[in-house]
């Protein structure tokens, strides 16, 4: 089955006064905390209803934020990583149970598996920060040197959220598949999704991307972009809110040109509680408790950018928030979509 296309918002199921209510009421917001530029999505009802633009991409060239602008989408990254891991788990190429060791020979005796690796459990800390990363060389000897430090706690015995999990199983991907992680998306994930804005490299300059604007209580122009290409699986994708909401229809239809229904399932069946009030980790996604329900979501958040994807499957809904600040009330932009996708069923 060819990956679903996504409908033109335009065409869908919001009247003008609720586009209205919703452009006035997140352009306040945005405002308010000095968040440079929004782009803001929306499906319900498994239709995309809502695709806009605030602000802009640049405070310096001030050129406004579109649908096709791309933003670093920071830790929703690790949606696109736990894909991979899927789709060579159904090619019986690698197991959950599989030990890192295997593919990994550094972490030798570590006793960490893949799925402690997909829901934070493995031990590790951030001990390395994103340096600027350019060469594909450099993730041989980041994994080097997360594997010399002592575990954070035995694996298995505890929870932490962790970039190093992911950049880890992105190495995995490597060694597994014999292709380089950013080549590995762009030909067995984006394309089978539908995804034609998304990239795993860094922007280029003449490219109708966001520009990272660092700061909480004074917001200024970043002097370079977060990309690193260490970090890529956890961080380093760049999409639009269009793709996004393409990447949020596939995975609220469990699409089978991307997974099998068996994957969809492991990803979003929780299977370890956080430290964070009413979240549990699936496979890679975040699962928040709302009444009986387990609803997938992965906030991101890098200098410059804050970015959150939600899906509620039982509503076909899913909501994209992509910014070019850390100041983006993200969570209160949410609720006020919710309060006007709720009034909408009324």
């Amino acid at each position: 089955m060819a990956a679903l296309l996504l409908s033109s918002p335009a065409s869908a199921d919001l009247s003008a006064a609720q586009r209205t209510e919703l452009d006035s009421k997140i352009e306040r917001l945005r405002h308010h905390a000095r968040v440079p530029g929004l782009a803001i999505g929306i499906v319900d009802g498994g239709v995309p209803v809502y695709a806009h633009g605030f602000g802009v991409r640049d405070l310096a060239t001030k050129r406004p934020v579109t649908t096709d602008t791309r933003f670093h989408i920071a830790s929703i990254s690790k949606t696109f990583t736990v894909t991979a891991v899927m789709q060579l788990m159904e090619q019986d190429k690698l197991g959950l149970n599989d030990l890192l060791e295997r593919w990994l020979p550094p972490f030798a005796g570590s006793g960490i598996t893949i799925e402690q690796l997909l829901t934070h459990t493995a031990g590790l800390a951030d001990w390395i920060d994103p340096e600027g990363a350019t060469q594909d060389s450099q993730v041989a000897d980041y994994v080097a040197r997360v594997a010399r430090h002592h575990h954070a706690y035995p694996p298995g015995r505890g929870w932490d959220y962790t970039d190093a999990d992911f950049n880890l199983l992105g190495a995995v991907i490597e060694v597994v598949s014999g292709e380089k992680f950013p080549a590995y998306l762009a030909t067995h994930v984006f394309p089978q999704a539908g995804l034609t804005r998304t990239t795993a490299l860094m922007p280029a300059a003449d490219d109708d991307f966001a520009w990272p604007h660092p700061g909480e209580w004074h917001v200024k122009r970043g002097k370079k972009h977060p990309w690193d290409r260490v970090f890529i699986p956890s961080s380093g994708v760049e999409s639009t809110v269009t793709d996004l909401l393409q990447w949020a229809l596939v995975n609220l239809r469990r699409d089978p040109a991307l997974l099998t229904p068996d994957s969809y399932t492991l990803m979003f069946t929780p299977r370890v509680e956080t430290d964070w009030d009413d979240i549990s980790m699936g496979l890679g996604w975040q699962l928040e408790k709302h009444e009986q329900d387990w609803l997938p979501r992965h906030p991101g958040g890098d200098p410059g950018f804050h970015t959150l994807l939600t899906l509620d499957p039982p509503h076909q809904r899913a909501i994209v928030i992509l910014s070019n600040g850390e100041t983006t009330p993200r969570w209160e932009i949410r609720d006020l979509i919710e309060k006007v996708l709720d009034s909408k069923a009324n």
